[in-house]
């Protein structure tokens, strides 16, 4: 039985932790082995593979959303002729981009002079010359692009962390003052806090001791009722569909 190589390239450890739970949830995919950990601590690769053995998938931290643009094109670029990945699915946050935007850097200028070609749901085909494979790859975009309600006050609403922080105030409203103070708060003293703050509140109160996005994502089925209608509403949802369909 041929088996299926494919990568997602992702921001920074939430992000892969958020992955990692997402996929061995509703994708059924498990752990082949432990996570490898960066000069920093956090996780920086995860190895997953399908109960059934067809398909072997990397999740890999690509180090913040500048860092992104280049390392994904260099991860393809430097795969192995003899064993390439067949599809690349890459994670990142809009943060409040538009989509002509977010795509024009992180997926068309990312390769330079090679052209990479557009299909028609939105995802790539990375160029055969610029790879150095057989066939062109497929690159699918996994934007953290989610429409759900706007709370706090805050604009940049395409994000990992408001998806986290408004499951959360689905699931604990009585908290949502606590929440909401803060953010005010940080706002008097001259900040600008955004979603990740908001999100980082939310943790502190229901996880002190951190692991806001598996807990989100696998661990806690209450969180993960809630979280999964807001999921099911964004691009990387649809877009992971596309990635791991045979």
């Amino acid at each position: 039985m041929s088996v299926r190589r494919v990568a997602i390239l992702c921001e920074g450890p939430q992000d892969l932790e958020a992955l990692r739970e997402l996929l061995c949830r509703s994708y059924l995919m498990v752990p082949r082995r432990a996570i490898s950990a960066g000069p920093s601590g956090g996780e920086r690769k995860a190895l997953l593979d399908s109960r059934t053995g067809d398909l072997s998938l990397e999740l890999v931290v690509g180090g913040g959303r500048p860092g992104l643009h280049a390392r994904w094109v260099k991860f393809a670029r430097d795969m192995s002729p003899s064993e390439p990945y067949s599809r690349i699915g890459v994670s990142f946050d809009p943060n409040g981009d538009a989509e002509q935007d977010w795509r024009r850097l992180v997926f068309e200028e990312a390769w330079g002079d090679a052209t990479i070609q557009k299909g028609p749901f939105g995802d790539y085909s990375a160029p055969v010359a610029a790879l150095g494979t057989a066939r062109p790859v497929d690159v699918v975009p996994l934007p953290w692009a989610s429409e759900s309600p706007l709370a706090y006050g805050l604009s940049d609403h395409q994000s990992l962390d408001r998806i986290l922080a408004a499951a959360a105030r689905q699931l604990h409203p009585e908290f949502d003052p606590c929440v909401e103070a803060y953010l005010q708060c940080a706002a008097r003293n001259g900040r600008s806090p955004g979603w990740k703050e908001a999100a980082k509140s939310w943790e502190a109160l229901l996880f002190p001791k951190g692991g806001f996005a598996a807990q989100a994502f696998g661990q806690d089925p209450s969180l993960w009722s809630a979280a999964q209608s807001l999921l099911t509403a964004t691009t990387m949802w649809s877009g992971l569909q596309r990635l791991l369909a045979p």
